[in-house]
This record gives structure tokens, C-alpha cells and sequence, in this order.
């Protein structure tokens, strides 16, 4: 055999490969799974007691006169307006209260606002407070992306809520209400 002979029988062979595979039977198939998420942003939030300044003998001065809840202790702190008569009679059942839970550990910002005032012109509620769990009292954002708490999964929050009662003119004798509208989404 000459190196020429040689040399065809390999390119032969090779086109022999090429072609033969060319003819090798495949099988493909193609089979979907389906995938599933269930989500929950559950954020459960409760009213609790009322917000409740207690009874009070009030006679406007020519200054106002204020009543301040703690929200982490429920004590109200007076200040008379110059001539005026703050009296407490009866002490207040507490500071207002919200219970917050959620599913998972989170950052959840809280906000509120006295949606309805006293009806009573000499009073105003305003300047809202809050304590978280028992933690000393924070002014109370009055817009969303305001106060940040963390929450614990699982877990039931205690959110006091206090504010400043302002006293610009002797209220009728009557029990007196307002309305504190509390929101809360995750940050």
C-alpha cells in the first residue's frame, strides 16, 4: 500500500463517519411542572381600649389649659391655663390601645390622626403619641412612612396611644368624644 492509497482509505473512513451519524435516531420530549407561591401579608390589627382622659372639672382661664396622656403609662398630666381650673375627679381608665401581629418578623411603620375632633368647640385633640410594647412615648406620624416598629413573627404587639387634649373654652358638662383613625403597612 502507497501513502496515497492510505490517504484515501482515511477520507473515505472519515466520510463514512460523518454520513452514518448523520442517521443516529434521537427521541426528545418535553413535559411542564407547574410551580406554586402563597403569599401573606397579613397584618392583623386591633382596637383595644379607648383612649380615656378621665373626668375632669374644667373652667376656662384666659389661657388654655391642657391634658396630656402618657401612652406607655396612662397618666395624664394637667397644666391650668392662666385663671383656670383643671381638676381631675374621676381618674382615666388609660391610654388608648392597638394590638399588631403579623406573620413573620418585619418592619412595619405606623401613622395616625384624629379623623373626627371633639364636637365640644373648647376642645381639640391633637399631638398624638405612641409606645410600643411598653417603651417610653414618640410623637405619632400623621403620614404613611411614619414610625417604624419591628415586629416578631407570631407575636401580639401592645401599641399605647396617647396625645394632648387642649381646653380653649369651658366644655358643657358631657361626655365628650373623638375618633383616632391608627393605620400601619410594612416598610
Amino acid at each position: 500500500m502507497t501513502r496515497n492509497t492510505l490517504k484515501l482509505m482515511a477520507c473515505a473512513a472519515i466520510l463514512a463517519l460523518g454520513t452514518t451519524s448523520a442517521n443516529i435516531a434521537s427521541a426528545q420530549e418535553t413535559v411542564n411542572i407547574s410551580s406554586t407561591l402563597t403569599t401573606s401579608r397579613a397584618i392583623t390589627l386591633t382596637a383595644g381600649q379607648a383612649l380615656d382622659f378621665g373626668t375632669w372639672l374644667i373652667l376656662d382661664g384666659t389661657t388654655d389649659s391642657t391634658l396630656v396622656m402618657d401612652p406607655s403609662t396612662g397618666v395624664v398630666t394637667d397644666t391650668a391655663g392662666t385663671g383656670a381650673t383643671v381638676f381631675e375627679i374621676t381618674i382615666s381608665a388609660g391610654e388608648g390601645q392597638v394590638t399588631l401581629s403579623t406573620p413573620g418578623d418585619a418592619s412595619v411603620d405606623i401613622w395616625g390622626s384624629v379623623s373626627t375632633d371633639f364636637t365640644d368647640g373648647g376642645l381639640s385633640l391633637a399631638t398624638l403619641t405612641y409606645s410600643f410594647d411598653g417603651a417610653a412615648g414618640a410623637a405619632l406620624s400623621a403620614a404613611a412612612a411614619g414610625s417604624a416598629v419591628s415586629t416578631t413573627s407570631g407575636a401580639t404587639h401592645t401599641i399605647g396611644i396617647g396625645g394632648t387634649l387642649t381646653v380653649s373654652a369651658t366644655p358643657a358638662d358631657a361626655a365628650h368624644t373623638a375618633t383616632i383613625t391608627f393605620n400601619c403597612d410594612y416598610t
